[in-house]
């Protein structure tokens, strides 16, 4: 299942009580849920994560870190708080979609590692 979490506008959107529920009950099913967000959404799926410990998340795009700004944190220190928890994998599909499309290399990730 997935939601695209970094379009909503509010950013505790995932924490509301009725959104939760919903996501505990993909357990059940063995549904994994991905976790499309972008790098300021990271704190409040780690909250998530917490509270649906029974489900698997996959977490899309690698959290969409701040390519385009240079910016390795806070991104990299809440990656390494989720990725603390058991139940979350990633993908590190899609980097590009936060760097200069008409101007991107290789190397401009070079500030995430």
């Amino acid at each position: 299942m997935r939601r695209n979490l970094q379009g909503e506008r509010d950013s505790n959107f995932c924490l509301r009580p009725e959104f939760v529920t919903g996501v505990n009950l993909l357990a059940e099913f063995g549904f994994t849920f991905d976790l499309c967000v972008r790098h300021e959404h990271l704190r409040d799926v780690a909250e998530l994560v917490r509270r649906a410990p029974q489900v698997t998340f996959v977490l899309d795009h690698f959290g969409k870190p701040d390519v385009l700004g240079k910016k390795k944190e806070p991104w990299a220190a809440d990656l390494k708080a989720l990725a603390a928890a058991p139940n979350v994998l990633c993908k590190i599909s899609g980097l590009t979609t936060e760097a200069d499309w008409k101007n991107w290399a290789a190397r401009r990730f070079e500030i995430l590692f």
